[in-house]
């Protein structure tokens, strides 16, 4: 079903801007996801879309008509002008097309991920970089990881940028979010599963001779402080081998370096 909203004081258009909020994704549920590809990954999730905004002339492209005719089967779609479209969004060149979508009640958490067989898991400490993160769970997705968990102070798994960044991944990527360093070393020494951190020191060894055939959780840091000592202190330390100047790789380089080597350990 289609209809049409025109007025920036519409209680769903001002919903749909409050979520460019941290706290009021959290507190109503709901996160946008916006952009033809991210929608149409979105379309196919089986996540519950609560509704939907598009322009005109998204409507009048091709890929965008048949975009909106799959849409209208799940959830209501409203046309909005292009200008408040513009409001909406937070992108600088708008596609015209975005739904709200529910926060998925997560069917996992610490203990069920660890209780897997073998688990490869990526733990982001205090990332706090929505780029970084996004590209961290399609990187996650792409090697066939099992989860990704955020520790508390991380980036939003939800704000706009992280979902796009992840291409989607965002909807096949098991993720756990808010987790303290108590409830991870618990789950940790409950279920044996080690625990590595990528970081530099003299008892680091290089990436390459860890076996990750068996299970693992590995560790990236705030892009400025890294791992919290506390964390530290319980975890084996990688590290990626470098030449040249680079004092360092980005966050999300190093754990894509990491996450294929353990793929290419797993499928030999």
């Amino acid at each position: 079903m289609r209809a049409i909203i025109k007025s920036s004081v519409n209680p769903k258009v001002k919903q749909a801007i409050s979520l460019h909020q941290r706290k009021n994704r959290e507190t109503e549920g709901l996160f946008l996801a916006e952009g033809v590809r991210l929608v149409e990954m979105a379309a196919a999730s089986g996540w519950e879309i609560v509704h939907g905004f598009y322009t005109m002339e998204a409507a009048k492209d091709e890929r965008g008509a048949a975009l909106l005719a799959e849409l209208e089967k799940q959830c209501m779609m409203y046309e909005v002008p292009l200008p408040l479209f513009s409001r909406i969004s937070d992108t600088q060149t708008p596609q015209g097309i975005m739904l709200v979508m529910k926060i998925q009640e997560n069917p996992v958490d610490t203990e069920s991920l660890f209780r897997r067989k073998q688990p490869l898991l990526l733990i982001l400490d205090g990332v706090q970089d929505p780029g970084n993160a996004g590209t961290i769970l399609r990187t996650a997705d792409a090697a066939g990881l099992d989860g990704v968990i955020l520790m508390e102070g991380s980036v939003d798994a939800f704000s706009a940028k992280t979902v796009r960044a992840s291409m989607g991944s965002i909807f096949h990527v098991p993720v756990i979010s808010h987790v303290t360093n108590e409830d991870l070393m618990n789950a940790i020494e409950e279920w044996g599963i080690p625990l590595f951190a990528a970081d530099v020191d003299d008892t680091a060894k290089p990436y390459f001779r860890q076996d990750f055939r068996e299970a693992a959780a590995i560790i990236f840091g705030n892009e400025a402080n890294g791992i919290s000592g506390e964390l530290l202190a319980v975890s084996k330390k990688l590290y990626i081998p470098m030449q040249g100047h680079a004092e360092s790789l980005n966050v999300a380089v190093s754990a894509s370096v990491i996450a294929y080597e353990a793929l290419r350990q797993r499928s030999m």
